[in-house]
């Protein structure tokens, strides 16, 4: 394989067999030839609004074909691309624009607020690509130049930037093909955010590698049955999966039940610690034909640093997960505090990584870089290992296990957060004095809980807090309760004590609250659904979602089955503001009276939907005379 950069790699495929699918999506599908001719001529505009080496480019789309082809233009210009996930707010949005310098922005007919973002705009029309003419060469770019920059959570409330080279890139996209995942004959789906590195392997793996890649929708991605109907339809031969997303599989059973139809090799999963519990949940409906693959890794070693494939290795332990061994162009190291001697086996210690894939470091943030980024003295002069901050022990075969963080860094739905941001943004309301924030492992799944002291004089309410934070953070770094305190526990020292706090369960719930059983079909399906998901016997219209139970992984299957029974569209925001029954009873009445009026957008889509061909062209040219 050419170890040059992620446009030569396409570059190659394209040549070799121009006619074969790269990327499809439910309805579209682009051949390899179609995407460099796309991906050429959007590199030509590019260029020509002024990206040349290292300029940043945001690309802000959906998972979409647009998606694969605006990254891969950016490539070829000889840009970084930073991806940007549409259902992040737009306060982070334009954050990270700003904080990685675009010079300009890529989209697929989304709005961002111009009054916070003022840079060259480009709207990918596919269309209008493949009649471009072909594209001429930039020239060469060396491996050492950045490829991409994904954002991860930052303890003082500002996301960091992580700068990966081609070369970081064609080393890990490399490495699958040791695995036999790799090859013109394998079918992918990109399944996760893009601003997630997770997609990173997902996308670039098999495009690398002349393989097909199946664009996985977010309504489908959250729905297990559709998801399912998607691997089934489109001979799906990897699934990469975080540990959480599994079980929900696993829960569903649609992938159990449908085995046989699958041509599913593996399922690789990443992103979070995987558990035995999971594992030997798999091995009681399995049929022993799809592989499981466990890989660890981090955004700042490009992906993924270490294998295990879990059938070659006997089961877990309760207080560990394995992670295997390194991939071949890495190196792993469990040091002691001093950081000169390796732990000898079964001893614990702090996890380094070495090698081919350890990034160039934090765009603009020099002295963290050099934190985290160190010199490693057991490779060649001018070798870098970073260093994880998780806690690991190399067994006497040779095996990692991995055995937790060794600070609050938490890990929700695969992506890293670190409390310290939610907390800082949590005390910019005039409402909080302090905030602690922790990750409860127990339930079905893993939870993040506000702590708070309130300003004297003020309560502000769980819906105002969570309203607050979604203005700034994803819907999944909002934590699911929100627990008043007079004061926060300290030690001796002084610092917070966060093993003194007082577990979830424990904190007494409201009981002046009316116990009202619903009242309309409406409230009823809801409550019904509360029921399935949670199991709770019994639900009120007043009950707290989160209270009983429910996190932000539960809320996408209520919003997927509210679809599907009641044929409603709610968005996540009018979830996290009402999370009670009857307040989400309420929001579908708005939802479906808006799609009802013929005057909202959503009335006049649904409207334009259904009219024959001559009726639409009537309706349009009325439409343009008002």
């Amino acid at each position: 394989m050419n170890r040059g950069t992620l446009a030569d790699l396409i570059a190659e495929r394209a040549a070799v067999r121009p006619q074969a699918t790269a990327v499809r999506d439910a309805e579209r599908v682009m051949t390899y030839g179609a995407l460099q001719h796309a991906a050429g001529a959007l590199a030509v505009r590019l260029r020509a609004a002024g990206v040349c080496a290292e300029s940043r480019v945001a690309v802000y789309a959906p998972p979409s074909i647009e998606l694969v082809v605006a990254c891969l233009a950016v490539a070829m210009a000889g840009g970084v691309y930073v991806p940007l996930d549409p259902e992040y707010p737009p306060h982070r949005v334009a954050q990270t624009i700003a904080d990685a310098e675009c010079v300009a922005v890529v989209h697929f007919g989304l709005v961002i607020d111009e009054s916070t973002v003022a840079i060259r705009a480009l709207r990918i029309d596919l269309t209008q690509l493949a009649a471009d003419p072909p594209a001429t060469s930039v020239g060469p770019i060396d491996g050492s130049r950045a490829a991409y920059m994904i954002y991860t959570s930052g303890s003082t409330g500002r996301p960091k930037g992580v700068v990966v080279t081609h070369a970081n890139l064609v080393a890990v996209v490399g490495a699958a093909r040791n695995f036999g995942w790799a090859g013109p004959e394998q079918v992918w789906c990109l399944c996760h955010s893009h601003a997630f590195d997770f997609s990173v392997w997902e996308m670039w793996v098999p495009l690398c590698h002349g393989g097909e890649l199946v664009i996985v929708a977010p309504p489908t991605r959250r729905s297990p049955v559709a998801l399912v109907d998607l691997l089934v339809r489109f001979g799906v031969t990897v699934l990469n999966q975080t540990p959480s997303a599994f079980r929900a599989l696993l829960a569903d059973g649609s992938l159990a039940r449908r085995q046989r139809e699958l041509r599913l090799s593996h399922i690789v999963f990443g992103g979070e610690a995987l558990d035995d519990t999971t594992i030997r949940r798999w091995r009681t409906v399995s049929d022993g034909a799809i592989g499981l693959v466990n890989m660890y890794g981090i955004t700042e070693t490009t992906v993924h640093v270490t294998s295990w494939m879990v059938t070659d290795q006997p089961p877990l332990s309760p207080s560990a997960s394995i992670i295997g061994r390194p991939l071949p162009h890495m190196r792993t190291y469990v040091l002691d505090e001093s950081l000169a001697a390796a732990i000898p086996g079964g001893g614990e210690g702090e996890l380094f990584v070495g090698g081919e894939g350890v990034a160039r470091g934090y765009h603009r943030r020099p002295a963290l870089t050099a934190a985290r980024f160190v010199p490693d003295p057991w490779s060649r002069p001018g070798s870098r290992m970073y260093r994880s901050g998780d806690r690991a022990r190399v067994r006497e075969d040779g095996v990692l296990e991995f055995l937790g963080r060794s600070d609050d860094q938490v890990k929700v739905r695969g992506v890293r957060l670190e409390p310290a941001e939610i907390e800082a943004i949590l005390v910019e309301h005039r409402g909080v004095a302090q905030a602690a924030v922790v990750h409860v492992t127990g339930g079905t799944e893993p939870m993040l809980v506000a702590y708070l002291v309130a300003t004297p004089g003020m309560t502000p309410p769980a819906t105002v807090l969570r309203r607050h934070l979604l203005e700034r953070l994803p819907a999944f770094a909002v934590p699911s309760h929100f627990v008043l305190l007079d004061a926060l526990p300290l030690t001796p020292s002084g610092k917070l004590d966060r093993l003194a706090l007082p577990p979830i369960e424990s904190v007494p719930r409201d009981v002046e609250a009316p116990c009202v059983q619903p009242r309309t079909d409406t409230e009823r399906t809801i409550a019904t659904i509360w029921s399935e998901l949670l199991n709770v016997p019994t639900i009120g219209v007043y009950d707290n979602f989160f209270e009983l139970g429910g996190h932000s992984l539960l809320m996408t299957q209520v919003m997927l089955r509210l679809r599907e029974r009641l044929d409603v569209h709610i968005k996540m925001e009018s979830f996290f503001q009402a999370p009670t029954v009857a307040g989400l009873a309420a929001a579908a009445v708005t939802a479906k009276a808006a799609v009802a009026d013929p005057e909202t957008l959503d009335g006049i889509l649904t409207a334009l939907d259904e009219m024959s061909d001559e009726e639409l062209e009537a309706e349009l040219a009325r439409r343009g005379t008002q």
